[in-house]
């Protein structure tokens, strides 16, 4: 709601084909952070809400840094959990609203072919 008034008023400017919460990830069969890891409920909930806040590529390198210099070393689940995140601001703002990983098979579902074939040369890499 804020993010729609900031746009009209033309404070930010939209750099997502779609926003990325519609953007439907579905690569890790793990992607949370594990309670053995992070035993306070919450202090870890307060991760989850960062996380999930995160709308910039980088900022995902800050939280990292955070997590494991308070936790120790990041466990896969948790690395799942931020590569799930990450892709999803990707597929964002390449117009994916879909990206399921099943069976050794990636699955994309883009929003229009027009996003498809503007965007085919833009994939951040992290």
């Amino acid at each position: 709601m804020i993010n729609e008034a900031l746009l009209e008023k033309g404070v930010v400017k939209k750099i997502y084909f779609i926003d990325p919460e519609d953007v439907s990830i579905k690569l890790f069969l793990t992607a949370a952070i594990p309670k053995e890891y992070i035993e306070s409920e919450a202090v870890r909930l307060e991760f989850y809400r960062k996380i999930s806040l995160c709308d910039d590529l980088s900022e995902f390198s800050k939280i990292e840094y955070e997590i494991e210099n308070r936790f120790g070393q990041l466990p896969d689940s948790l690395i799942n959990l931020l590569n799930n995140y990450k892709a999803r601001l990707c597929c964002a703002l390449l117009g994916i609203k879909k990206c399921v990983f099943l069976k050794n098979v990636l699955f994309l579902e883009f929003l229009s072919s027009g996003v498809a074939n503007k965007t085919k040369a833009f994939i951040p890499t992290f």
